[in-house]
């Protein structure tokens, strides 16, 4: 959950999320403690968190100084595919290696 992870008192190495939405936009901006480099992955079709979303938590998130890249996986809904896993993978093993 995005919301655990940027107000932990010590930052992360990464965070990678798959359908991504902040909840309690309005507190962040006085919340926020930790701003780890961030990966959003969401599916185009997704129903259950329509594609709107990552884009807004993109932009609030680099409002807040955070580090942020997202992929959006074409032609699939509200799971995560090979591209999506892959692409989280290669975030991951490129942050450990910083």
């Amino acid at each position: 959950m995005i919301e655990a992870a940027i107000r932990r008192p010590r930052t992360c190495a990464a965070l990678l999320c798959f359908t991504s939405a902040i909840r309690n936009r309005d507190k962040l901006a006085d919340e926020i403690t930790a701003r780890p480099p961030t990966m959003l992955i969401h599916g185009e079709l997704d129903e259950a968190v329509p594609i709107r979303h990552v884009f807004n938590t993109a932009q609030l998130l680099e409002e807040q100084g955070v580090s942020v890249r997202y992929h959006i996986c074409p032609g699939i809904g509200h799971t995560l595919n090979e591209e999506g896993a892959c692409m989280g993978a290669m975030f991951i093993s490129e942050m450990l290696e910083e």
